[in-house]
């Protein structure tokens, strides 16, 4: 899997259509079963919305692939919103570039990092991490950031 390309700022991408995506799937038309291997990562902004859609299994290398797209996200407009409904798997520290994310946010006084659905296997890794598992869950105010 090659490293994610950098398309540019989340102002840049603000534009409609334009999108990026790092993907490891041959084909991400349908979410994957459990037995599926790959990720799919989709950062978009949509009417001023920047959203990240997670499919997939968030394994060290789609963990690599999200801090690299992310750092197209930073200086994103209003919160940025996490769709992780059709991830598969997740490596414990497979948010943890989310989590950096709204803890740069908030030092930086903008609005944090959303997640706005889960799937089973993201609400058992934020049971492990002692976050909220019933969305909206906003990362800027969990007590992990606090340490």
């Amino acid at each position: 899997v090659q490293p994610p390309r950098k398309t540019g700022s989340a102002r840049d991408l603000a534009e409609p259509g334009q999108l990026h995506v790092q993907s490891s799937m041959p084909d991400v038309a349908t979410v994957p079963t459990d037995d599926a291997a790959g990720y799919h990562i989709e950062f978009d902004v949509c009417d001023g919305r920047p959203t990240l859609t997670l499919v997939g299994d968030l394994d060290a290398a789609a963990t690599d692939a999200l801090r690299g797209i992310l750092s197209c996200v930073e200086d994103a407009p209003g919160a940025v919103h996490v769709d992780a409904h059709g991830v598969v798997g997740a490596d414990l520290d497979s948010f943890d570039p989310l989590i950096d994310l709204a803890r740069q946010r908030r030092a930086q006084q903008q609005p944090g990092v959303v997640v706005d659905s889960l799937s089973e296997p993201v609400k058992d890794l934020f049971t492990l991490l002692a976050l909220p598992i019933s969305p909206p869950v906003e990362l800027s105010d969990s007590a992990r950031l606090a340490s």
